[in-house]
């Protein structure tokens, strides 16, 4: 049993110290539409030639960012 209350003692010190720092925050935001084809087409991405096919759907993303700013604040009374 000492096996146990050993790694019971250890789990606990471990969130001890990981409750004395605030959680970390991050936020992803994320834009995007839908593009469907009319036609078939060939297009080049990064120097590569892909076809495209009528009735085909693509998700066209406009922006993708994260923020994750230093979360300071105060409390007022």
């Amino acid at each position: 049993m000492a096996k146990a209350d050993e790694l019971a003692d250890t789990l606990y010190d471990f969130l001890r110290y990981r409750s004395r720092k605030a959680p970390g925050f991050k936020m992803q935001c994320t834009g995007s539409h839908w593009i469907h084809h009319e036609h078939d087409h060939t297009v080049f991405e990064n120097g590569r030639s892909i076809d495209k096919r009528k009735g085909q759907s693509e998700r066209i993303i406009d922006f993708d960012f994260y923020v994750c700013p230093p979360l300071t604040f105060s409390l007022r009374r």
